[in-house]
Order: C-alpha cells, then structure tokens, then sequence
C-alpha cells in the first residue's frame, strides 16, 4: 500500500504559511480547483509541478473566481518557487511508507 508523504507528517511549516497568506486572499475554491489544484489540494509539492501549474494557470483558471483571487493564486505558485530545495525533499521511499523515512531533524511541521 502506499500512502501520501506529506498526508502522513504534515506540510513543510514554510509551505503551510504560504497556503494560509494566500487562502486568506484567493479563498478555498480558486486555491484548490483552480491552476494550483495539483499543488494545493493534491499535495504534490515538487517544483516541476509547481511551475507547471503556474506556467498552466491561465488556461486553468477557477470557476467564480475574481481576478484578484486568481492572481493570489498565481502568486502563492511564485513564492512557493522561492523556497529553498531542502523545504522541498521527501526522503528516497518516503512515498512508499512514509512512517519509515521521518522528516530531516529541524524541520517544522503542520499537519493538515
């Protein structure tokens, strides 16, 4: 059986920041089934996805959602893409049995 990293430890503490200054602008639907979808509400948060989706969020743009709140979007994409590569890492097999491969020492953690 294999099971989501980060649905067993939690986000990334920098990650979770980003999501809650951006779900605060853009709002639940245009961050979760808009451009960002794989991202946000798949959890994949790998940066070739995330410059996808911001490379696809044009096209891709949540239903109801105001420009405001789809450039909020966009831009929790941009910061996201700022963080260093080691926010980034999920330990070799970590998708597999993530209880196996525990997050790096200091790293912080929320769980969602």
């Amino acid at each position: 059986m294999s099971y989501c990293y980060y649905c067993h430890w939690g986000w990334p503490k920098h990650i979770a920041g980003i999501y809650d200054k951006y779900l605060e602008l853009a709002g639940h639907s245009a961050m979760h089934f808009g451009p960002a979808h794989v991202v946000w509400e798949d959890e994949n948060f790998e940066r070739p996805l995330i410059q996808w989706c911001l490379d696809q969020a044009d096209e891709y743009r949540a239903f109801d959602c105001t420009d405001e709140e789809h450039e909020a979007v966009k831009q929790s994409l941009r910061e996201l893409l700022t963080l260093p590569d080691a926010v980034f890492v999920v330990p070799e097999g970590g998708w597999d049995d993530p209880a196996t491969y525990p997050p790096h020492d200091g790293a912080e953690w929320v769980r969602r």
